[in-house]
């Protein structure tokens, strides 16, 4: 059985559709982690993922929502959102530094 986790970030109105589009974007994203990032000063195409996606991802990864637990994909797609200008994303992967997390 698989413990409620819960999510650090605030729950509004949009919480259900931003869950729903970050489900997407990381089924996605599993099919296309082989492929290198793109210039984060350009603006994504059609099958990529924003940064606002690439860090509720990184959410998923970080609290096993949806995956398995995994600090090092999480950190990986904070840094990707914060690249991209994502300023809560910037912030966690920061925290995740300062306690060491996912950079083991």
């Amino acid at each position: 059985m698989v413990a409620a986790r819960r999510v650090p970030f605030p729950l509004g109105a949009s919480s259900s559709s931003d869950f729903a589009a970050a489900k997407v974007h990381f089924e996605r994203a599993s099919s296309h982690s082989s492929q290198p990032m793109r210039d984060p000063t350009i603006a994504p195409t059609a099958g990529e993922i924003s940064s606002s996606s690439r860090f509720y991802l990184g959410v998923m990864h970080e609290y096993g929502l949806g995956s398995q637990q995994d600090a090092k994909k999480a950190l990986n797609c904070y840094d990707g959102a914060a690249r991209s200008g994502h300023q809560t994303a910037r912030l966690y992967a920061s925290l995740m530094r300062l306690y060491g997390r996912g950079v083991r």
